[in-house]
């Protein structure tokens, strides 16, 4: 669907209005009364200052993440740009040791799966020492998606995740907006309606994917997470077969399989935690 859509309309416009959508979607839903934090029980819970910051914060990162991808990919090949930008599962564990915890051999295993898995699945042997451009613009977009992880997981239990995952969505989709009416990339009427399907399935790619995994990292380390999301290559390939025609070769499938064990094995309960570097750990690192 994005393939298409993207044909037609800037990659950056179509972005915005997917996040404008889920934004719209979950709009009412933030007058419910929400369910108590997790937090609550051991302190009071912030006031709307806090997930206000904290939604606006996530939302420029991921912007920003969205922006620099889409311009890495002008000077980039597609399949450089997959593999680049799914490198954002190893920033993710070092962001943890500089913010004082050592992820478990176990996310540690998975990530050296997933990353080989990843390299066979994009099919890039040929070209990965060709590094230009549009790569460092994709790497630097790796570090918007790994801080955004990380943002998540150290306020998820201290925000109501629809309202966090609103203002998320708003001011991603303004941001993503604002930069295609200043590159004079927005789209002409006829063009928005014919890609409007596509768009308002932003109802469920941002909505609820967000909103899924802001509930998940009340329970889940941002590490354990990354792993988990990398699985979106694998099921992006196995769509591409499937209804583009696409076709995936033996290394491809022996990619697909090693980010599938790599996720696996992050979630064993054998040595899970990590360690503290410190024998203080700072407060809310735990999700980290």
């Amino acid at each position: 669907m994005v393939r298409w859509s993207v044909a037609r309309i800037d990659a950056i416009a179509f972005t915005g209005l997917e996040f404008f959508f889920g934004a719209l979607a979950l709009a009412p839903l933030c007058f419910l009364k929400p369910a108590p934090l997790p937090c609550s029980r051991r302190r009071e819970p912030p006031g709307p200052r806090f997930w206000l910051k904290a939604g606006a914060a996530a939302g420029f990162l991921l912007a920003c993440g969205s922006i620099l991808q889409y311009q890495g990919m002008v000077w980039t090949t597609s399949g450089k740009s997959a593999f680049i930008s799914s490198l954002y599962v190893i920033l993710v564990p070092l962001m943890a040791i500089v913010m004082g915890r050592v992820p478990g051999r176990a996310v540690w295993a998975g990530l050296a799966a997933g990353v080989a898995g990843l390299f066979l699945l994009s099919g890039v042997a040929d070209s990965v020492g060709d590094f230009n451009r549009g790569d460092a613009l994709t790497l630097a977009g790796d570090a918007c998606w790994a801080s955004h992880l990380i943002l998540v997981g150290r306020c998820a239990n201290r925000v109501e995740p629809i309202r966090f995952v609103t203002v998320q969505a708003a001011l991603a989709g303004s941001s993503c907006l604002a930069i295609a009416a200043a590159r004079g990339a927005m789209p002409g009427w006829s063009a928005f309606l014919e890609t409007l399907p596509f768009t308002l399935f932003g109802i469920v790619s941002v909505s609820l994917a967000y909103l899924i995994q802001t509930y998940c990292q009340r329970e889940m380390r941002a590490s354990e997470t990354a792993l988990v999301l990398q699985l979106k290559a694998v099921f992006a390939a196995l769509f591409g077969m499937a209804f583009l025609g696409e076709t995936m070769t033996p290394a491809m499938w022996g990619g697909a399989a090693l980010v599938i064990c790599g996720s696996l094995l992050a979630q064993t309960r054998a040595d899970r935690l990590g360690r503290p570097l410190t024998a203080q750990v700072p407060e809310n690192v735990e999700s980290v």
